[in-house]
């Protein structure tokens, strides 16, 4: 006897950064019994060098995301491919990272990511699988652009399979992964809690991290891991970065920070 397909219950939580307004980030959940689904889209910042506001290109991206899906489309590569054509015929400017995931099977979910957010999936205090980062540089990531830039069949992808009850999914822009190490959000995923508090928990918990230059987060470890991965010194034996110096590397990212959480029932 076939195993009953699993629902997805979502919650979202969005802090922008403090000095952006309502930020760039946007996303879409969909919470139908037979489609659950969900993405966020990070707005390229640095539009706003030339008066224009990204959040309104990746909101673009979006609708025509969640468009693809309620008309019954299913693979994320065609579902992003819908948002990317949408934003291009909707007559604004600017470049957003893009990530999805969309119930495929009854117990499956495929996945894309483009750029630097990232979906993971965890499952009895343990992180099970994460997508991989894209970018061209340190801190510049891919994105779907106005502009020459990736394609959505450049995106990251995965098929997700044999999913089981009380596995927790997260969908973020990197304003959550920048800030938090995995063993911290774990400490987060509280079965009693709705994946509404779940989500806005990490998101305060992302964002005070950011403010905080007293400690290491992911992104100042990249930051050092970057600056002695280009040293010429790097494959020296003897090299031994001095420690002084990486005390100016320490501390969060301050960013949007949008979180989706995803609890399979």
């Amino acid at each position: 006897m076939a195993e009953p397909a699993l629902r997805i219950e979502w919650g979202v939580s969005n802090v922008p950064h403090p000095d952006k307004g309502d930020g760039e980030d946007t996303w879409f959940v969909i919470n139908d019994a037979y489609m659950p689904s969900a993405g966020v889209f990070d707005g390229v910042g640095a539009w706003q060098d030339e008066n224009i506001n990204p959040i309104y290109w990746s909101m673009a991206v979006a609708d025509g995301c969640s468009s693809a899906i309620m008309d019954g489309i299913t693979g994320p590569i065609a579902v992003l491919s819908e948002g990317y054509r949408n934003a291009l015929g909707s007559g604004h400017e600017g470049s957003c990272t893009a990530c999805l995931a969309v119930k495929n099977g009854p117990r499956s979910i495929a996945i894309a990511n483009l750029g630097d957010s990232a979906v993971a999936l965890y499952r009895d205090d343990e992180l099970l699988f994460e997508t991989q980062q894209q970018e061209y540089m340190f801190n510049y990531p891919y994105s779907l652009s106005s502009e020459k830039d990736a394609v959505p069949s450049d995106a990251d992808r995965k098929l997700l399979t044999k999913l089981k009850s009380g596995d927790i999914i997260i969908l973020a822009t990197d304003g959550l992964w920048d800030n938090l190490y995995h063993k911290e959000i774990l400490k987060f995923l509280d079965e009693d809690l709705h994946p509404e508090d779940i989500a806005a928990n990490l998101a305060v918990s992302a964002f005070h991290a950011s403010n905080d230059n007293k400690r290491w987060a992911p992104f100042s470890q990249a930051s050092v891991e970057n600056l002695y991965s280009a040293s010429p010194y790097a494959e020296d034996p003897e090299f031994t970065p001095p420690p002084a110096p990486l005390v100016d590397y320490m501390g969060g990212k301050p960013d949007d920070i949008t979180v989706i959480v995803g609890r399979l029932t």
